[in-house]
């Protein structure tokens, strides 16, 4: 009986060799992951090296009021525009402790952990951060930190940074990585596809939803196939396209299965996608850049409660996410990146909140991070307009971390002349 069904089976699979094969790699293995895969059929399966980083942008959505973020304690114009708002001083977690502790700033007070952060030296503040000609537009100002341009290209297919980015210097299993973001336009335009997902356990192969059980005879009888030399010619190199994209998908099942700590993350959104950005590094896949949004700044009405939710979850996310990476190693190898598309009006409006401004701050995280305040001080001048002035560009600060961390020259990918340039040390 064995020999017979060894018979059959082999018969079976010359059978699928011919009339499916074709036709699964075909669809770039489309129908065998989950609706979620957005993955190339010829991403190569590369090793890590122990030096491999990762950058994390985390995207405060709708336009973060930085100034209660990180409240200019000593300008009194601060309280004078906002009444109710302003936090005060005796309120604020205080910034004199550290290795470079000021007491021009503080924190808001449900941002305790990231007091902690600074204390060890591993929070920077940029402030004043923004790009020329500021747009109050939600669309128009997140399309411009997505492109990575002021104005429209005009000799450039219209793309995102990040896919320029990864043309030019992806590397690795998963060079690029989007958790909860869709496809937003920083990952649009290249000539390669990032990694989109909600979890890394969504990845695998699809079971047969009416039988069950023959998945794992489905998927030895595709490693098979996968496994054999083939033909010189389009069959040799199908079946080799095809043992990578098997080799990537297991090894992304693998990191999120065996994925294990002892850290203890809140029932969030944001932890939870932060989680997943760990369980790739725990399986020793570092993306060079992971991106992932915390919604809900779009603060005009009742800012202050509002606030203190918001900034409570990412607190106590970013500190569960510091100490699993800790624990593991990584802690070192990590900038996080807190940014959103622009800041809130200096004056508080009627409905106890603030409306869409212009420049806002920058905060970055890490082991390795030049901990302190960066960026021009603020002034009365700054708080007596409407708006807080801009006075270092963004793109200057996606320059130093692509340079100063990834070790990737990041003028390349934002070529736009911009009347103002600073040179930033963040890590």
């Amino acid at each position: 009986m064995r020999r017979k069904d060894t018979k059959k089976e082999t018969s079976q699979m010359d059978k699928m060799e011919r009339r499916a094969f074709l036709g699964i790699l075909a669809g770039g293995m489309g129908g065998l992951v989950t609706r979620q895969f957005f993955w190339p059929a010829d991403r190569i399966l590369y090793a890590q090296s122990p030096g491999d980083k990762t950058l994390v942008i985390l995207n405060l959505a709708g336009g973060n009021d930085a100034m209660n973020m990180v409240p200019p304690l000593g300008l009194p114009d601060y309280y004078k525009n906002r009444p109710t708002l302003a936090i005060p001083a005796k309120a604020a977690i205080s910034l004199l402790q550290g290795p470079k502790g000021t007491k021009e700033h503080g924190l808001h007070p449900s941002l305790k952990q990231l007091g902690t952060f600074w204390n060890q030296g591993e929070l920077a503040i940029v402030r004043k951060v923004g790009y020329p000609k500021a747009n109050g537009s939600h669309f128009t100002s997140a399309r411009i930190w997505s492109r990575g341009y002021r104005e429209d290209p005009a000799s450039q297919e219209d793309s995102g940074w990040i896919a320029r980015f990864l043309d030019r210097y992806g590397k690795g299993l998963v060079p690029v990585v989007g958790i909860g973001t869709g496809r937003r336009l920083d990952f649009r335009g290249g000539s390669k596809r990032s990694l989109i997902v909600e979890r890394i356990g969504d990845f695998g192969f699809d079971g047969d939803s009416s039988y069950r059980g023959r998945s794992r005879y489905r998927n030895q009888l595709l490693a098979q196939i996968f496994g054999k030399k083939g033909s010189p010619g389009t069959d040799q190199l199908l079946r080799e396209t095809g043992r990578k994209v098997f080799g990537n998908l297991s090894r992304l099942e693998a990191a999120a299965k065996n994925y294990k700590s002892t850290v203890s993350y809140p029932n969030s959104s944001l932890a939870g996608r932060l989680r997943e950005i760990a369980v790739l590094m725990k399986a020793g896949i570092f993306p060079q850049i992971a991106y992932t949004m915390h919604g809900g700044f779009d603060t005009h009405s009742a800012q202050a409660g509002r606030h203190n939710s918001l900034f409570t979850t990412l607190d106590e996310a970013l500190a569960a996410f510091r100490q699993d990476l800790i624990a593991m190693g990584a802690w070192k190898r990590t900038v996080i990146v807190l940014i959103s598309e622009f800041g809130r009006r200096n004056y508080e409006n009627g409905s106890k909140g603030t409306d869409h401004g212009q420049a806002s701050f920058v905060l970055a995280l890490g082991g390795a991070v030049n901990g302190g305040l960066h960026g021009p001080r603020l002034t009365p001048q700054d708080l007596q307009a409407p708006s807080l002035p801009y006075g270092v560009d963004f793109r200057d600060v996606y320059e130093a971390l692509l340079s100063q961390h990834l070790g990737v020259p990041g003028d390349k990918l934002f070529p736009e002349p911009r009347p103002l340039r600073s040179k930033l040390k963040l890590v």
